[in-house]
């Protein structure tokens, strides 16, 4: 192959894998935006559905996000809980008791929508009540 051929396919080969580099950089800054964008509408929603009283009540929150899931952790008895978004986009929303030195988690039936179910704060503040009464994991 001459050297002139040799360099065409080089400069060929370099495009295509830069192309492919800022395609697959343009598809990371998408999908971070994205759990940005629900992280940001799960605390939102969980703010409006529960208020300000109960977040209050439950002390310190950290609202975390994840990839797939995004979730509000607190404390209450020594224990650590968290409310997890279960769906995309968030709204429907689960309690989960932190077991395991924070490797695994026990869920809280039941499941409950914070944006289309009018109760969803009795609903978690019930749910909450009967995991608090249950033994520590």
């Amino acid at each position: 192959m001459d050297d002139k051929l040799q360099s065409l396919i080089s400069k060929a080969s370099e495009r295509i894998q830069a192309a492919e580099n800022e395609h697959q950089a343009k598809v990371q800054r998408e999908e971070m935006q994205r759990v940005n964008e629900n992280a940001e509408r799960f605390k939102q929603i969980v703010q409006t559905a529960l208020g300000s009283e109960v977040l209050e009540a439950l002390g310190p929150v950290t609202f975390d996000e994840l990839v797939l899931e995004s979730s509000m952790s607190f404390q209450q008895g020594g224990r650590t809980f968290r409310l997890k978004s279960v769906a995309i986009p968030p709204g429907l929303a689960q309690i989960e008791e932190v077991t395991g030195g924070g490797v695994s988690y026990m869920p809280q039936n039941p499941q409950f929508n914070l944006v289309h179910e009018p109760n969803a704060k009795d609903v978690f503040l019930d749910t909450l009540g009967k995991a608090l009464r249950k033994a520590p994991l």
